[in-house]
């Protein structure tokens, strides 16, 4: 056991917590989540406030494209660094989350080749109970993992806030509690950006809840202006098709036109390639400067077959986004959207799927790929304190 786990236990034993790695970490009781409720009433006669949006920035590719389109072949896969920048932490899953298990994910981490991975919440993970839970379970995994881990926040509640005020309505009162919440976890020096951000987050699985509200709603944008205000970046998931074909292209945009004329200097991470194809990507970050895209590998097609993922059934890399991959190398990162403790996720599952990244990244020309898999996302974090 190496100085800085037995320095920790000695601290969690000081404060009332097991000084066992193997014992399971027993969260406060009585804390307050200060998580504000909307607070609908019905003496609000305007149910909600919409900022207008500007026209439409470029015209919208709107096919959806085959998945059995050109692919590239396996070659020699990627042996250099990586950095993971959308990684989750599902303890709700295990039974007894101990510092030992936590200790075994950053352990994996370091494993795969990955120097640095960035944690944050899932954005349905605030329908549940247990957020204090969770959070203190991504806050110790920091301290176990020093210059491994790096946390977003934020995400198990701001986007469950803003979709419950746009259908339950709001108040001004609770809509300053939920932006005061936000500016003091950002000020407590404690996160790299908030993340993952639901806007559209649809119901892929059969089991997910649904998040679901515009992109020019007030509260959204007054909490992208807070954020973008402090510089920190935002890892954004919003998807641009439904699971029944509805289309939400015009919305999201149209919003992010909205987000950048408010915020020049804003720091947009969309997730999943936007989940849109790669003409309309392109679009957008000739448009947006400061725009990044992080890309994951889709195992269950059949769950996200409309979101335009980067890799057909074989999990190949399809020729048109890797020849976007290359064009643009300097706009894109890994985000494994790797969840760990959910479905068997461990430490070797995370090293044994790492392979199979290393594999798509080797399909690209040695200056792309490692763009991607290192250089671009140790220019966004690696010299960030938190």
């Amino acid at each position: 056991m190496n100085e800085r786990i037995v320095c920790l236990s000695m601290c969690f034993l000081l404060f009332g917590v097991p000084a066992s790695l193997g014992e399971p970490i027993p969260v406060p009781q009585g804390v307050n989540n200060m998580i504000p409720t909307p607070e609908g009433t019905r003496r609000i006669k305007k149910r909600y406030v919409m900022i207008p949006m500007p026209k439409l920035p470029f015209k919208i590719d709107r096919r959806l494209l085959s998945h059995d389109r050109p692919a590239r072949k396996y070659g020699k896969p990627y042996q250099g660094p990586m950095i993971d920048v959308h990684v989750h932490l599902k303890s709700r899953f295990q039974k007894q989350t101990t510092l030992e298990a936590l200790k075994e994910v950053v352990d994996g981490i370091r494993d795969a080749g990955v120097e640095l991975a960035v944690v944050m919440p899932t954005p349905n993970e605030g329908r549940r109970g247990g957020r204090e839970k969770h959070r203190m379970h991504r806050k110790l995994l920091k301290e176990l993992g020093g210059k491994t881990i790096k946390l977003m926040c934020c995400g198990n509640y701001a986007g469950q806030w803003i979709h419950n005020a746009y259908y339950e309505t709001y108040t001004k009162k609770s809509l300053d509690a939920f932006l005061k919440r936000l500016a003091m976890d950002l000020d407590s020096g404690l996160y790299t950006g908030v993340g993952e951000f639901g806007l559209y987050h649809f119901n892929k699985s059969g089991r997910q809840s649904t998040i679901r509200y515009p992109p020019n709603f007030e509260p959204f944008v007054k909490a992208v202006d807070l954020i973008a205000k402090r510089g920190y970046w935002i890892l954004l998931h919003a998807e641009t098709v439904d699971p029944q074909g509805g289309s939400y292209e015009d919305k999201i945009f149209a919003g992010i036109e909205l987000l950048y004329k408010r915020n020049p200097n804003l720091k947009l991470i969309m997730a999943h390639t936007s989940t849109t194809n790669p003409d309309n990507v392109r679009q957008m970050l000739q448009r947006y400067p400061n725009l990044m895209i992080d890309f994951k590998i889709v195992k269950r097609l059949k769950n996200w077959w409309y979101t335009e993922p980067v890799n057909n059934a074989k999990r190949e890399l399809h020729e048109d986004w890797a020849n976007l991959f290359e064009a643009m190398p300097e706009r894109f990162m890994v985000g494994t959207d790797r969840k760990f403790f959910r479905r068997r996720m461990d430490a070797g599952k995370y090293k044994r799927k790492n392979k199979r990244w290393r594999k798509v990244l080797g399909t690209l020309n040695p200056k792309a790929a490692r763009m991607i898999a290192y250089e671009n996302a140790k220019r966004l974090f690696g010299e960030i304190t938190p």
